[in-house]
């Protein structure tokens, strides 16, 4: 582990890549790189996690946008001291504080767009 990456967290990546190049080919999609281009990964991230969304608050923290739990980035999370505005994240975890981690930046208005029916303008 000289290069801190995680070989169980790896298996998993790999696993998921598979499973996807397996759908990808099963629909006839073209499988292709989106380059230095995340936001369509991110996006589809947004479609089935939009539920854990949280929006940066002033001091720091974050706000759960689904029930307005006060969490913080996880330590261990490469957006430690990034600091983005809004992000997804896959876990909470709850230690001394309640800590979101496996976080992706996101954009507020991806909210609004792709979970029109749980997020209104207003709320976000």
């Amino acid at each position: 582990a000289d290069n801190f990456v995680n070989a169980r967290t790896m298996g998993h990546a790999e696993h998921v890549c598979e499973q996807l190049r397996a759908h990808c080919e099963g629909m006839q999609l073209p499988l292709e790189s989106c380059g230095d281009d995340t936001s369509l990964v991110r996006r589809s991230l947004v479609c089935g996690y939009f539920l854990n969304a949280a929006s940066k608050l002033p001091d720091g923290m974050y706000r759960c946008l689904a029930n307005s739990q006060t969490v913080a980035l996880h330590p261990s999370s490469i957006l430690f001291n990034k600091k983005p505005d809004t992000v997804l994240y896959n876990e909470l975890v709850r230690t001394s504080k309640l800590y979101i981690r496996e976080v992706s930046m996101i954009e507020m208005p991806w909210l609004t767009e792709l979970a029109p029916v749980f997020y209104s303008g207003a709320d976000t």
